[in-house]
């Protein structure tokens, strides 16, 4: 039975991981792709986002690449009616035994306003993803580690999801990715439920990321 230090212990660091993944989606709303991008664990050339959409990226320059320079440009100079809100909800997550390590996952309902490529035309979308993240311990504070995120479904405003054809995204030429999305999750009309990512349980100490198809 866990001592009741080691339980405290545990509780601040849920906290501590709560928090910085609630600032992710602050600033992330926000546009604030550079702040965004220092949450992650940089010290750590292990430190990883994967996207289910657009790749995996690996390392500190990677992720960089991924959240500063992909977002900034997507964005434009121009962001009058941009609109980006994710919520967090259905948490589950767990502190290793060890105290250096958590996990966690949400699943996050969103909407966002685009400009269309081209027109420069705003359209309203419904944007569902689930958040799989591995937190580790970096210099006092808690980080990003290993960071996915699921797409479960985007649809624009009018348009039910069930009536969405979904392709293979085209990889934006300035992402880079360091390798392809480890599986296919996203919602269409002939895919059937499954847990996943599967949430993390109680666990003694970092054995590599369970909750994504993606072994290290």
């Amino acid at each position: 039975m866990e001592q009741l230090e080691q339980k405290i212990k545990k509780l601040w660091i849920m906290q501590e991981c709560r928090n910085q993944m609630a600032r992710y989606e602050y600033l992330h709303s926000a546009k604030k792709h550079a702040e965004t991008y220092r949450l992650f664990a940089l010290s750590r050339d292990d430190c990883w986002i994967e996207n289910y959409d657009l790749g995996f990226f690996r390392g500190p320059e990677s992720v960089k690449r991924f959240f500063v320079d992909f977002h900034e440009n997507m964005d434009g100079t121009d962001v009058r009616g941009s609109f980006c809100e994710h919520t967090l909800t259905t948490e589950v997550m767990a502190v290793a035994d060890d105290l250096k390590t958590a996990k966690a996952c949400w699943m996050s309902p969103g909407c966002e306003t685009r400009r269309e490529p081209g027109t420069g035309k705003l359209t309203s979308y419904w944007v569902w993803v689930k958040y799989a993240v591995d937190f580790i311990e970096e210099n006092g504070e808690w980080k990003f580690w290993h960071f996915t995120i699921f797409s479960d479904f985007c649809s624009d405003y009018y348009t039910s999801w069930v009536e969405m054809e979904y392709g293979t995204p085209a990889t934006p030429d300035l992402l880079a990715p360091d390798g392809k999305p480890a599986m296919a999750l996203a919602y269409t009309n002939q895919t059937k439920p499954q847990l996943w990512p599967v949430p993390p349980m109680p666990y003694k100490t970092y054995d590599g990321n369970t909750m994504t198809p993606r072994k290290e």
